[in-house]
């Protein structure tokens, strides 16, 4: 399946994970994300929920709810942007909370655009509530757009505001950025409102996010499918931290991030790990 993916053969990869006479030749959790990693970065998004519902019917050990998995499940959902492909991604999701399994945060992020691109933004309100540290990037814009979509525009001041409020240093504020098109959706529910002192308002606090540069160069749908990083190995660990040993160990799970033994960033042209400011 690493042949298959470095060639960028999808299709074949897929006809081989499906061939009869190779069944048990790839019963590893490994070999099905390699293939729905490669269904993904071809756009191939409803063959990924396939080659899921392939493995779980394989019954394989821990391969019911793989993390990494379900983050490309839940992106998949999120490019196929209908209804039916909300509805599957948000009853995986009470699936996993079921069995006492956590979503991964980029996951949620992905689901609750899914959830505002269908115009549903109470259930993008309800997923947020599932992840326990909001400072971060896009879940700090999802927040703003959620709370535009329900014209909770005191709730997005609050966020806006304390954006404002903190002193960071302007190399720092990568974090603090908020996306121009929420900003435009903050405005559509004041106009909404039709209640000039919110206008006024919110024309002083555009000013100065404006001013203190925490306008994002980047639109929402590209922070949240923004290539991975690989993170540095740390320079301080001791002689008892374990390197990546074999191309398997180290291929095992390309979209989660992990300290690795190869020097520089690694990037794929898909969805985006857990990065520190952008996840």
């Amino acid at each position: 399946m690493r042949m298959f993916h470095v060639l960028g053969k999808p299709q074949e990869a897929l006809a081989a994970l499906k061939a009869p006479e190779l069944e048990g030749f790839f019963d590893q959790v490994s070999s099905f994300f390699l293939v729905m990693d490669l269904l993904y970065k071809h756009e191939f998004y409803q063959e990924v929920l396939e080659v899921y519902q392939f493995l779980r019917d394989r019954q394989l050990e821990n391969a019911k709810y793989p993390k990494d998995c379900l983050i490309l499940i839940l992106a998949a959902c999120y490019k196929l942007n209908t209804s039916e492909a909300l509805k599957y991604a948000v009853e995986l999701t009470k699936e996993c909370q079921d069995a006492g399994r956590t979503i991964p945060r980029k996951g949620i992020s992905l689901l609750c655009c899914l959830a505002l691109n269908q115009n549903d933004p109470r259930t993008s309100l309800e997923l947020l509530s599932l992840i326990r540290d909001s400072n971060y990037i896009s879940i700090r814009n999802l927040k703003l757009y959620t709370f535009a979509e329900l014209d909770r525009i005191d709730d997005a001041f609050s966020i806006l505001q304390h954006v404002l409020d903190r002193d960071v240093p302007q190399m720092s504020r990568r974090g603090e950025e908020i996306c121009a098109e929420v900003l435009t959706k903050l405005w559509e529910a004041i106009n909404r409102s039709d209640k000039k002192e919110l206008a006024s308002q919110f024309s002083r606090i555009e000013q100065a996010i404006k001013e203190g540069s925490h306008i994002s160069t980047k639109s929402l749908d590209e922070l949240l499918c923004a290539p991975i990083l690989e993170r540095q190995q740390p320079r301080d660990q001791g002689t008892g931290f374990q390197q990546s040993g074999s191309y398997n160990q180290r291929m095992r799970s390309p979209i989660r991030q992990q300290y690795g033994d190869r020097g520089g960033q690694w990037q794929r042209p898909g969805i985006s790990g857990q990065n520190d400011y952008d996840t």
